[in-house]
C-alpha cells in the first residue's frame, strides 16, 4: 500500500475519531443540562453508565493512530513488518476498532433513552458465574443492544469452519426434518449453536432470564450493519436461527449507517432528546400515589425552614445514628433544598392520593416525634374534609401551608391530598403469599391494582418489594409478572424532633 494511500487511510480514521469524542461529550453535556441535579449525583458512573469507559477506549484508539501517522509523516512509508507481504496495511490499521466504535455510536443515536454503553452484565448459569457484553443498553434498561460489525465473508467462513455444506442450507429443508436430524443425530442444529455470533445471542439471552427490569425480562436487539439480508442462503438461515430464540435481528438497510448519520438533516440535539435516559423510570403516572416517607418530607421543619433558623439538636436527647442524619440533612437542605428541587418536580401537576393506612402511620409519627409547626403541615396536607372544600377554602389551606415555609409552593400542587381506600378483598392472590409488611402492602398494591405510580423515598423499601414479588415470581415461574411503579425519589428529610422549637421559618 503506498504512502499516499495509507496517509488517506489514516486521515480518514482520525477524523472519524475526532466526530465521535466530540459527539460523545456534546451527548454528556446534553444530558447533564437536561437531568436535574439530584438524578445526576446519583448517578453510578454518570447518567449513562459506560459512556466515560468509552470515550476513553475511542481516546486510546485515536493515540495510536496519531502515533503511526507521525511514522509516516517522517518517514514517508510506514514499515512493514517482516512476515507481511508488501501489499497489506500496518497492523494498527488492520486491527483498528474505529469502524466498531462508529457502528455503535450509530445504533445508540437511533436508540430511545440509552442507560448504559458497552455494559458487562454477570449472571450465573448451570451454578457457574458468566459474563455477557451488552453494547447499548436502551429503552431505560428494558432492550439490550448487541452491534456486530461482522461482514458476510466472515459469516460465511465461520459456517464453513462448523463443517456446514451447502447441503444443509436446502430451503427444502422444513423446521419439522430439521428438529428431527437435531434430535436424531445432534446435526446441523448442533453445529449452528457452535456458531460464534449464535452462541453470543444465547449467552445474552440466558442474561436476560436472569435479569428483571420493570418486572420484565430485557428484549435482545441484535444488528448487523454490513450483512444485507435477502442476498444469501446460509446467512439467511443463521439469522432465522437466531430470531427463533426470540432476538430481534436487524440487517443493513433498516437503519442509518455512521456515514449517513453525519450527513442526515436531523440535528445531533434531536436525537440526544430521545437518547437521553428518563429521569423517572417508570414513567410518572398522572395520579401519584405517595407513601409515608414522602408525606414525611413534606411536612418536615428541615424541608421547609431555613437552616440558619433551625435550633441545635442535642446529642443526648436522641441516638448517634439520628443526631447525624439530622445534622447531615440540615447541611444537605443549606446547599440544594429538597421540595422545590427534588420533591415539587416530582408531584406538580398530578393528582396525588394516598391510602388511609398511610394517613393513620403519618398521624402516628408526627405526633409522636413532631414539632407544632409539623403537626399542622400534616394536617393541612391531609385535611379529612378535603373533598367538603370549596376552591376558597382550598386556598385558605394552600395559604396557610406556604405561611410556614420559605419555599414557594407551586400553583400546580395539589393541597390537600386526596385519600382513597385501598380495595384488599380484590387484590392480586400473591398479596397473601409475600412476606412483606401489611402497610407496604397496602401502599405499593394500591398502586398496582390503580395502575399509577407510588412515590417513596425509601430505597430499601422500593428493593425489598421488588425483590419479594421477583422471588415469588422466580418459585412460581411465570415468564412475566406484574409488579407495582416505584419511583424513588433520592433524598428524604426526617422531622425535626419533638421538643424543638423555632421561632421562624425564614431566615
Amino acid at each position: 500500500m503506498e504512502a499516499s494511500q495509507l496517509q488517506a487511510h489514516l486521515e480518514s480514521l482520525l477524523k472519524s475519531a475526532n466526530q465521535l469524542l466530540f459527539q460523545l461529550q456534546s451527548f454528556e453535556d446534553h444530558i447533564f443540562q437536561s437531568i436535574p441535579p439530584h438524578a445526576q449525583r446519583y448517578a453510578s458512573g454518570g447518567p449513562v453508565i459506560g459512556l466515560k469507559g468509552f470515550k476513553s477506549q475511542i481516546q486510546a484508539e485515536k493515540k495510536s493512530l496519531e502515533k503511526e501517522f507521525e511514522l509516516l509523516s517522517s518517514r514517508q512509508m510506514l514499515p512493514l513488518d517482516d512476515v507481511e507481504a508488501p501489499n497489506k496495511p500496518p497492523q494498527v490499521l488492520r486491527c483498528s476498532n474505529m469502524h466498531y466504535f462508529t457502528s455503535v455510536w450509530a445504533i445508540a443515536a437511533q436508540c430511545h433513552a440509552i442507560k448504559a454503553v458497552r455494559n458487562r452484565v454477570s449472571y450465573r448459569y448451570e451454578g457457574r458465574k458468566r459474563n455477557a457484553m451488552v453494547d447499548i443498553v436502551a429503552e431505560n434498561g428494558e432492550q439490550w443492544v448487541k452491534v456486530s460489525t461482522m461482514k458476510e465473508h466472515r459469516m460465511l467462513l465461520e459456517i464453513a469452519k462448523e463443517g456446514l455444506a451447502m447441503e444443509d442450507f436446502d430451503s427444502s429443508d422444513s423446521d419439522v426434518e430439521r428438529s428431527e436430524d437435531s434430535n436424531a443425530s445432534g446435526g446441523k442444529m448442533a453445529d449452528l449453536s457452535e456458531l460464534g455470533i449464535i452462541r453470543h445471542a444465547i449467552e445474552l439471552k440466558q442474561a436476560a432470564q436472569h435479569t428483571w427490569i420493570n418486572y420484565m425480562h430485557p428484549k435482545i436487539r441484535l444488528v448487523f450493519p454490513n450483512i444485507l439480508e435477502g442476498k444469501t442462503k446460509q446467512i439467511d438461515l443463521i439469522l432465522s436461527e437466531i430470531r427463533s430464540l426470540g432476538v430481534i435481528v436487524e440487517c443493513s438497510g433498516s437503519l442509518k449507517s455512521y456515514e449517513q448519520l453525519q450527513s442526515s438533516t436531523t440535528s445531533m440535539d434531536s436525537l440526544f432528546q430521545v437518547m437521553t435516559p428518563l429521569t423517572y423510570y417508570p414513567p410518572l403516572t398522572q395520579m401519584l400515589n405517595l407513601d409515608c416517607s414522602i408525606l414525611i418530607s413534606l411536612v418536615s421543619d428541615i424541608s421547609h425552614c431555613a437552616p440558619s433558623t433551625l435550633p441545635p439538636s442535642d446529642p443526648a436527647s436522641t441516638s448517634a445514628q439520628q443526631y447525624n442524619a439530622v445534622q447531615r440533612e440540615i447541611e444537605y437542605e443549606g446547599t440544594m433544598p429538597l421540595l422545590p428541587n427534588n420533591v415539587y418536580p416530582i408531584l406538580r401537576g398530578r393528582k396525588l392520593v394516598c391510602i388511609p393506612e398511610v394517613v393513620d402511620r403519618c398521624q402516628e409519627i408526627v405526633n409522636t416525634m413532631g414539632t407544632e409547626r409539623e403537626k399542622k403541615r400534616l394536617d393541612w396536607l391531609l385535611d379529612p374534609q378535603n373533598d367538603a372544600l370549596n376552591e376558597n377554602g382550598v386556598q385558605q389551606l394552600r395559604a396557610a401551608f406556604q405561611g410556614e415555609s420559605i419555599h414557594e409552593l407551586p400553583d400546580d400542587l395539589q393541597i390537600p391530598i386526596e385519600i382513597q381506600i385501598f380495595d384488599r378483598a380484590n387484590s392480586p392472590s400473591m398479596i397473601h403469599e409475600l412476606k412483606l409488611s401489611s402497610i407496604h402492602k397496602s401502599v405499593f398494591f394500591h398502586g398496582l391494582m390503580r395502575d399509577i405510580t407510588t412515590i417513596t423515598s425509601s430505597k430499601l423499601t422500593a428493593r425489598e418489594v421488588r425483590q419479594r414479588i421477583l422471588k415469588w415470581a422466580e418459585e412460581n415461574n411465570p415468564e412475566q409478572i406484574g409488579g407495582p411503579k416505584v419511583c424513588v425519589s433520592a433524598f428524604s428529610r426526617s422531622l425535626l424532633g419533638k421538643g424543638k422549637k423555632t421561632e421562624t421559618c425564614m431566615p
